[in-house]
């Protein structure tokens, strides 16, 4: 019986460790997302990614804080973005992001994502289709 109790206490651990994040946490990682992008805090940024984290965005793909580093430096001096229709789905989150070309008097272009979170973090950031904003 003892044993069947800690069997059960690890399983019971395991499961809860594996958990995704509840909603409000990968809301909020989105936004944090966005807020630190507009202040071109690319530091703050990649910190937001695990370690061996890809995204695939409009400048092609990238995998690693040092590579996300690098697109994110030209990115925040190129565009400002603004997240929106943020949808969880267990430790996903889809958006819609509207980027503001600063160079090219405001031009508007809409990006969907989804991204995978893991232990807090964004694992993957894939575009998955673009829209007119």
């Amino acid at each position: 019986m003892k044993t069947h109790l800690i069997l059960f206490g690890i399983l019971l651990f395991s499961v809860a460790a594996c958990a995704p994040s509840n909603s409000a946490e990968l809301v909020a990682l989105v936004q944090a997302h966005e807020k630190a992008h507009n202040a071109g805090n690319v530091d703050a940024i990649v910190a937001l990614y695990a370690d061996d984290a890809v995204e695939v965005n409009g400048m092609g793909t990238h995998q690693g804080h040092a590579k996300l580093k690098a697109v994110y430096t030209s990115a925040v001096n190129t565009f400002k973005v603004e997240y929106k229709n943020i949808r969880v789905e267990g430790n996903k989150v889809f958006y819609d992001a509207v980027l503001t070309v600063t160079s090219d008097a405001g031009r508007k272009v809409g990006e969907k994502y989804e991204a995978e979170v893991e232990n807090g973090k964004f694992k993957t950031m894939i575009r998955v289709g673009r829209f007119t904003p």
